[in-house]
């Protein structure tokens, strides 16, 4: 009897120095990409990474982040990486490695997209049109006269010579001009008109001045 029960007490003991060696080895290798320094006395890490707390070198709990959980995120849950803190613009996740979901963007991914998919960037939002396309997926190409970028350029040739990208076809650019030229050239023109405008009544002051002034003079002299 005695010897059985000293049997059965070795292999209690040998089971729990087994399962005491086996949850050592499972925690070290857990921890191992986690643990800045890991102390096999203790059978823990002594030191952990940013991100990273106590023995076994469990992620940090939100909002706490960084080395030893020292410090605070200040934004939602899903943009505090446990590691780093708030996520740059356009990312989230605890370790801010996932971009932006559609129509998400920007920081924290609170802006919203009002372009297709395809036009929408995670970080800046919405891309400009290439020249010569307008509308929310870019598809629709410029009215005519209009082209080029945002369509704010306008063809001086008929239709036919007018390319939506580029105006108006070769041996007609010379006609094409911007909305910009044609507002100088008619700056121009009023400015001209203006000075012009001047000029005449100037000679009519002088006119009706000399009429009034010099003329009876004139007369008299000449009588005598």
């Amino acid at each position: 009897m005695a010897v059985s029960c000293r049997i059965l007490f070795c292999a209690l003991m040998c089971t729990v120095c087994v399962f005491k060696i086996c949850l050592t080895k499972e925690l070290s290798t857990s921890t191992g990409e986690a643990c800045k320094e890991w102390n096999p006395t203790d059978n823990g890490c002594s030191e952990c990474k940013a991100g990273y707390f106590g023995p076994n070198c469990l992620p940090c709990r939100y909002p706490n982040y960084g080395k030893g959980c020292q410090m605070f995120c200040n934004c939602e849950m899903e943009n505090c990486s446990y590691i780093t803190g708030c996520c740059s613009v356009g990312y989230f996740g605890l370790k801010c490695e996932l971009p932006c979901r559609y129509p998400n963007y920007g920081n924290g991914c609170q802006s919203e997209c009002l372009c297709v998919q395809q036009l929408c960037d995670h970080i800046n939002g919405c891309k400009e049109c290439p020249p010569g396309f307008v509308g929310e997926s870019c598809q629709q190409n410029c009215s005519y006269p209009r082209y080029g970028e945002n369509c704010q350029l306008e063809c001086k040739c008929r239709e036919e010579q007018c390319d939506f990208v580029t105006g108006c076809k070769a041996g007609r650019k010379e006609n094409c001009i911007s909305t910009e030229d044609e507002k100088r050239g008619s700056n121009a023109m009023i400015s001209t008109a203006i000075v012009l405008t001047l000029i005449a009544i100037i000679q009519f002051t002088f006119y009706v001045y000399f009429s009034m002034f010099y003329k009876p003079r004139l007369l008299y002299i000449t009588k005598f």
